[in-house]
């Protein structure tokens, strides 16, 4: 069963990861444009997150 832990995706953790590396840059590169592409990356996050919620579970693939 453990293999099947490395095929699922935690949201939360994702959205905290490039939170935190958004924070990083910004921190380091204030202004910069690789600040503005991690809030990008931050922000696609966020609205993949909402929309992955909003499709039912039933037209989601199975798992291998």
């Amino acid at each position: 069963m453990l293999r099947a832990m490395y095929r699922t995706l935690n949201p939360d953790h994702i959205i905290q990861t490039i939170g935190r590396l958004h924070d990083r840059i910004q921190e380091r590169f204030p202004g910069s444009g690789l600040s503005k592409v991690a809030a990008e990356l931050q922000q696609i996050s966020d609205e993949a997150v909402a929309r992955a919620e909003w499709i039912p579970p039933d037209r989601l693939p199975l798992p291998f």
